[in-house]
């Protein structure tokens, strides 16, 4: 059992609102670290688990998985920002959002591109308070060296961290302008952030009071994650010299073409922000490729509201083929029906109070497409419909 006192109080606004490369993110926020001393039970991998032999190590692994106690205390880079439009019916409505793989919280932010790709920019217009994450072993967050990226950063231990960081916004143990504790959580997550999000509300199933799951679809097979792990990622310590102090369990795509195609639907695109998104890839460890590859989970005993927002060209979950072939035939046309996939995510959410799915005209990273402010209308009328 976790416990939230006085011993995990956190510390320290660093910066208020900032300019990055000309663009402002909005005013009122502050960036901030999150201490979460964490017990997990992780995917049991093997210390010599490689990016070569992903895949042959693997799929044994997920057939019969066996589980490892995995404790520790870790800090979480986060930025918390209030509105910028005050609505007192909100004052204590937190969006926690957390990214995908190969990104960072800066993905919340349009990657400070544009403010219309800015999740919280247009939320924070609409009177909301939002907090976004660096996963552990990601962006500002800790970076567990040595084996850490293969025994430590895996799904399990985000999961802990995130109902951990749940906790503290509920109880007014966030060192944030204007504390309090916050009676509504809305949980957003992006691609592997959304596969994460899964995973919590099957084991914390009152952590989240709405959940928004982006990027997603019930999870693809096993030799299609070992097989992008295996042919598109490489260590990050060899191939980007920003990463040359991580350990080679980090990955990071090396190759443009397989990333853009990846990420983007071609039509609905920037290629200034492409650029950008490039140049500021992130990573994924090994762990998080190999308990990504897990099975979705049936969140039974959650029961609160979901919306799916998943792009009609998402490479990961609208390809009827394997990446390799749909690379060669271009971006997928995904089945937008009810027995598709964003639809078919209704599957693991069979109690939920309602569940609503959007398709915009766009690839798997949909907030950094052209086209990406209509859908960020379409979410949050989602949102206020549900009462929030």
């Amino acid at each position: 059992m976790l416990f939230f006192g006085n011993s995990f109080l956190l510390l320290v606004g660093i910066l208020f609102s900032s300019l990055v490369e000309g663009q402002p993110i909005p005013p009122g926020c502050v960036d901030i670290t999150i201490p979460v001393t964490i017990t997990a039970q992780n995917l049991a991998l093997p210390t010599d688990l490689d990016v070569l032999d992903f895949l042959t190590i693997l799929e044994p692994i997920i057939a019969e998985p066996a589980l490892t106690t995995v404790s520790g205390t870790f800090n979480i880079a986060a930025t918390y920002c209030e509105p910028v439009t005050t609505n007192t019916t909100l004052f204590n409505t937190l969006q926690l959002l957390v990214h995908g793989a190969t990104y960072t919280k800066a993905y919340w932010f349009g990657e400070y591109y544009s403010q219309s790709n800015s999740w919280v920019d247009y939320a924070s217009n609409q009177g909301y308070p939002t907090l976004s994450i660096d996963r552990l072993g990601n962006g500002d967050s800790d970076h567990p060296s040595g084996l850490g990226p293969i025994l430590d950063v895996q799904d399990p231990i985000h999961v802990e961290i995130i109902h951990t960081i749940i906790g503290y916004a509920r109880q007014n143990q966030l060192v944030i302008p204007n504390p309090r504790s916050f009676t509504k959580i809305l949980l957003c997550g992006h691609s592997l952030g959304s596969v994460i999000s899964n995973v919590l509300n099957t084991k914390y199933p009152s952590d989240a009071d709405a959940m928004l799951l982006t990027g997603f679809a019930p999870i693809l097979p096993t030799n299609e994650i070992g097989l992008a792990a295996q042919a598109l990622l490489f260590p990050a310590d060899i191939s980007a010299p920003q990463y040359a102090q991580l350990s080679p369990a980090y990955l990071i795509f090396d190759n443009r073409a397989d990333f853009d195609f990846l990420f983007y639907y071609p039509p609905e695109t920037d290629i200034n922000m492409q650029n950008r998104d490039w140049a500021t890839r992130g990573t994924f460890s090994l762990g998080e490729a190999a308990t990504a590859a897990l099975p979705s989970q049936v969140a039974s005993d959650y029961t609160n509201p979901v919306l799916v927002v998943t792009g009609s060209h998402d490479s990961f979950f609208c390809s009827l083929l394997s990446l390799d072939l749909q690379f060669l035939l271009g971006s997928p046309n995904c089945d937008t029906t009810a027995t598709g996939p964003a639809a078919s995510t209704a599957s693991l959410y069979p109690n939920a109070k309602s569940f609503t799915y959007l398709i915009p005209n766009a690839g798997h990273c949909w907030q950094l497409h052209t086209n990406a402010y209509a859908t960020f209308v379409q979410v949050h009328e989602w949102i206020r419909s549900q009462g929030f």
